[in-house]
């Protein structure tokens, strides 16, 4: 939450597409480490957590750069059709990457997932040369500070009517809710007895209904009503 707020401000005043670049670039680094450590043995409890930390603080700061990049990459009068073809293409990743990680730790090991996770990642560094950006900042973005545009943007999301419900909303749920991947391991390992191929099955069901999501945004021409579908999803979800 803490970096996002951050990387969100960096992205309104730097090149979103360099950006990102780096923040793929620092994620390959991570899953280059968990490789090696992994090929050589020398994994532990301790490296493992200072990777997941590393990884946290990578995506807090991905995230919001990727947001940012896809209303340089399309029209403005696009740009609701884009986003919503983002989130289903993301979540069928979300959907098919588990699923593929966990045939290849039951046939082979950990060490080859890395290593494919790793092709992937220079597969998009490589894709990414090919994105044409408008990439525009305005005068205001440039001349004010990093800390004054953060309490810029806070002051309006927690006072605009429509905003503040939800940013509130996405807060709690992100604080509360999100830890529900880092459980499955367990949940899966301890509670229900059952290997990484079952894992990848129920880190993959997380991005089903996400897809089903996306197909059904993408659909939409104006937003009402989808104030009332956040809230029905986030009581379902509780």
């Amino acid at each position: 939450l803490l970096v996002g707020l951050f990387a969100g401000a960096i992205a309104d005043r730097g090149n979103k597409l360099q950006l990102f670049k780096i923040s793929q670039i620092l994620a390959l680094l991570q899953s280059a480490s968990l490789w090696w450590l992994t090929f050589t043995g020398l994994i532990t409890a301790e490296l493992l957590f200072i990777c997941t930390i590393y990884l946290g603080f990578v995506y807090g700061f991905a995230q919001p750069v990727r947001l940012a990049l896809i209303p340089s990459l399309v029209r403005s009068n696009d740009l609701h059709a884009a986003i919503s073809c983002n989130s289903l293409f993301f979540n069928i990743a979300r959907v098919i990457g588990p699923i593929i990680a966990g045939a290849v730790i039951v046939n082979w090991n950990i060490a080859h997932a890395f290593g494919i996770n790793i092709a992937t990642y220079l597969v998009l560094l490589w894709a990414s040369n090919f994105l044409i950006t408008a990439d525009g900042n305005s005068k205001r973005q440039k001349s004010s500070g990093m800390l004054s545009g953060i309490k810029e943007g806070l002051c309006y999301a927690l006072t605009h009517k429509s905003i503040r419900p939800m940013f509130l909303l996405f807060a709690i749920t992100a604080t509360f809710g999100r830890p529900f991947a880092e459980l499955l391991p367990g949940l899966a390992a301890d509670v229900l007895d059952r290997g990484a191929l079952e894992l990848a099955w129920l880190t993959s069901s997380a991005g089903a209904g996400a897809i089903v999501a996306g197909v059904f945004l993408s659909q939409q021409r104006h937003t009402t009503g989808l104030q009332r579908l956040v809230l029905i999803n986030t009581a379902l979800f509780g």
